[in-house]
């Protein structure tokens, strides 16, 4: 692994720590505080991933990459993002923490915050894409027959060598022949050197042979890897794709956001001041409500005065009627006791006629008999 792939996957160690990091909580629900800390711990992490990113340009430079200016623009995007971090996150923490907002009640929704959490993520996933593909380019690289010779590249200096050999031998041949006119027989005999040919010629053929096959079983390995690297190409091609209409749907959607959040905000002060307007009418109302009831009260407590006076006066009437009629009461009952005791002796004064109307009867017999006879007749 070279300097430029170690590079590339420490700037992946980077991005994936911060996106950790970000992804934990959602700034759009921090108060000032909490964003006052994540903010100053982006922009730490935003520098580690600056630094990174320079090491890898430098890397890739010295590696001739086409990365190295895509890695010197995410790098400027990235300082700009951190030093626009710093002046909210100064700007939150010079503002006095005691200060009248438009707002009493606790916003649950801050765009300011989200918008600068979702612009990191869509940077960092930027940077990932981008160290991905320098990651592959680094690989690549590793591979290339300039650097590392390949199996074709031995094939061709195999079959170079043979035939180098093959005319070394065709030399050594028309210089034996050349000899052996000229009558020197200091070297072997001709048919030794054919024989020494066609072995040789044997050797070249196998070899030959064995070169061809290699050269075949390469060529299927190359046309594989060359689907693989097509089929790779296609998938990086996609996701370059997916991420980038992720992004116009992530600014889509920020942009969205914003329009409701500032839609939200005017509704907010129209109802606000609306609602003001109410509050001092209904005030209004509620006191003057107020003194009618008080006014309503004190006219039912004369009424209830004056009711009660006459009441007083009414009853007073009725008790001195009540005694009046315990007087006539009293009175009636004198006079029914004294009519008693007069019926008392009534009774008394007839018992006593009626007995001695009795006593005449008994003693006047005849009387009596005439008076049946009367009554006959």
């Amino acid at each position: 692994m070279g300097h430029f792939e170690n590079s590339v996957v420490f700037l992946q160690k980077l991005v994936s720590n911060l996106g950790s990091d970000l992804s934990e909580n959602e700034w759009s629900g921090f108060e000032r505080n909490r964003f006052i800390v994540a903010g100053e711990k982006t922009v730490k992490g935003i520098g580690s991933v600056v630094a990174g990113l320079t090491n890898a340009e430098h890397f890739a430079e010295l590696s001739a990459s086409e990365t190295a200016s895509e890695f010197r623009e995410k790098k400027i995007e990235l300082l700009k993002l951190s030093d626009r971090l710093k002046r909210n996150v100064e700007m939150e923490s010079n503002r006095s923490g005691d200060s009248a907002e438009l707002f009493p009640e606790k916003r649950l929704f801050n765009a300011n915050f989200s918008g600068l959490q979702h612009e990191t993520q869509t940077l960092l996933l930027q940077v990932a894409y981008l160290s991905e593909k320098a990651l592959l380019d680094a690989r690549r690289r590793e591979l290339s027959p300039l650097q590392e010779p390949s199996t074709a590249k031995t094939l061709l200096h195999l079959l170079r060598e043979k035939e180098s050999e093959l005319q070394e031998t065709k030399s050594r041949q028309f210089a034996l022949q050349k000899q052996a006119l000229l009558g020197v027989s200091s070297e072997p005999s001709l048919m030794d050197l054919e024989a020494d040919l066609s072995s040789s010629f044997g050797r070249i053929q196998l070899g030959q042979q064995r070169v061809e096959q290699q050269f075949s079983r390469h060529q299927e390995l190359s046309e594989k890897m060359l689907d693989s690297t097509l089929s790779l190409r296609n998938e990086v091609s996609g996701l370059q794709e997916s991420i980038s209409a992720l992004s116009e749907k992530h600014q889509d959607l920020l942009l969205r956001l914003k329009k409701e959040t500032e839609y939200a905000r005017e509704l907010a002060l129209r109802i606000e001041h609306e609602t003001v307007g109410l509050r001092g009418k209904y005030t209004t109302q509620i006191l003057d409500l107020n003194q009618q009831v008080l006014k309503a009260r004190e006219e039912e407590a004369q009424k209830f005065e004056k009711r009660l006076a006459s009441l007083e006066k009414e009853n007073h009437k009725q008790h001195e009627l009540v005694d009046h009629f315990k007087t006539v009461v009293e009175g009636k009952e004198k006079t029914i006791r004294r009519l008693e005791d007069y019926n008392v002796h009534l009774r008394l004064v007839l018992a006593t006629h009626v007995k001695h109307k009795a006593a005449k009867d008994a003693f006047l017999p005849e009387n009596q008999n005439n008076k049946k006879k009367k009554n006959a007749n």
